[in-house]
């Protein structure tokens, strides 16, 4: 259940987005589906309208750790009420390549798999978590994985 409490602390489960940073969020996922779905050779061509919207921000890009699931974050503004921020893509880190998820339901279901068996067997909860994970972003295992 710590996991839980941690992804609601970071704010990732639940919150309310202002209207140009919810219209960015959504872009951030279009962007990251677009990216699974073309591969990493079209990685500029699915982002570009993201960045074009961030263009002339000073941007912080970067994550916090979390654990299975950590959020990839671009943010801009002032420290404070003036800082807004994106997820560009939640990974999964008890996979080795990591998976990229593109949407808060697909972390958060990872998340909630992981949480119902992390208290009484870790290694269960690892395991049912990356093969839903898996099946998410549509592998058949985390080799197959091209980024």
């Amino acid at each position: 259940m710590l996991s839980v409490a941690l992804l609601a602390a970071s704010g990732l489960s639940g919150c309310k987005l202002p209207g140009s940073v919810a219209a960015l969020q959504d872009e951030a996922e279009r962007s990251c589906l677009c990216e699974r779905r073309e591969g990493p050779g079209k990685k500029a061509e699915c982002w570009k309208q993201f960045d074009t919207a961030l263009q002339g921000r000073k941007l912080d890009e970067g994550t916090v750790f979390l654990f299975p699931v950590r959020p990839w974050s671009v943010c801009w503004g002032e420290p404070g009420p003036n800082n807004r921020c994106v997820i560009k893509w939640w990974e999964v880190t008890n996979v080795t390549p990591t998976i990229q998820l593109c949407t808060r339901a697909e972390a958060d279901a990872v998340l909630q798999t992981f949480s119902k068996s992390e208290e009484t067997d870790w290694a269960k909860a690892n395991r049912e978590s990356e093969a839903l994970a898996i099946k998410l972003v549509g592998r058949t295992s985390p080799e197959s994985r091209d980024r």
